[in-house]
């Protein structure tokens, strides 16, 4: 195997399944990663926050060695971090539960600093997440009723979305800034001529690194709710997929390195 790995970061539409889910090999990063004969390091987390996609490539930027490629999508504004503890002054991707057992995960620590996950799964009662969470923290009951009281009190969608967004600047320009090879594979709906000028060239074009909307029409034309799928699309749609970023890479790299 090559020793410059593809790494994938995002949350469930770049997770690829656990080893023994019916889906496991089937995600798009596995087939790239298969294609161009090197390992691929799954960063990605299903139902995380963007705060944890920064983390993760973070991470897949300070790798050894260098990726070859890392692909990345966003997620949903609905994501929050809940600190397990007080010693997080040097958090890191490391420190985060992952905690979906049909999903491959990079890392399980345990000694958890945080949790990144949507805040409905705080108000349903005893939900598949909590059933996880017990695995491996303490008294995860006692945050419940504060998650509660802060959002019934503090949390606005709209100030949320704009945090977001400048997180997702701040991750997208890292990519750009590392000169590895990346792409954007999945992303929720945002202007993204403001949001990352960088991608687009001076026609007004979109550069080769974004495939987020090719890649969401194919999604678009397969079921968005592939029942039993963790990555919520067929195996065909991912092949599509991996052969749309396997073509782009291969009709680029040689500008990219």
């Amino acid at each position: 195997m090559n020793k410059s790995p593809v790494i994938v970061c995002g949350g469930s539409y770049m997770t690829p399944a656990h080893e023994t889910h019916h889906y496991a090999g089937t995600h798009f990063a596995e087939i790239v990663a298969q294609k161009l004969n090197t390992d691929l390091v799954v960063l990605s987390n299903g139902g995380c926050s963007n705060f944890s996609v920064a983390l993760q490539v973070e991470k897949a930027i300070d790798w050894y060695p260098t990726p070859s490629l890392i692909l990345a999508g966003n997620v949903p504004v609905d994501r929050i971090e809940l600190p397990l503890t007080e010693d997080i002054s040097h958090v890191s991707i490391n420190d985060q539960i992952y905690h979906i057992p049909e999903f491959k995960s990079y890392h399980r620590t345990k000694n958890p600093k945080f949790i990144s996950t949507a805040i409905r799964d705080f108000f349903v009662e005893d939900s598949y997440h909590l059933k996880n969470w017990k695995n491996e923290v303490n008294d995860i009951e006692k945050f419940i009723k504060p998650i509660h009281t802060w959002f019934e009190t503090c949390y606005n969608i709209n100030l949320k979305r704009k945090l977001d967004d400048f997180v997702i600047y701040s991750y997208y320009h890292k990519l750009h800034n590392s000169k590895i090879p990346y792409f954007i594979c999945h992303e929720i709906p945002r202007d993204t001529h403001n949001q990352a000028p960088w991608l687009i060239d001076k026609q007004g074009n979109y550069l080769p690194q974004y495939l987020s909307i090719e890649i969401e029409h194919l999604i678009d034309e397969d079921s968005r709710s592939q029942f039993g799928s963790p990555y919520h699309t067929s195996k065909k749609c991912q092949q599509l997929i991996a052969d749309l970023i396997i073509s782009t890479y291969e009709k680029n790299i040689d500008n990219w390195r």
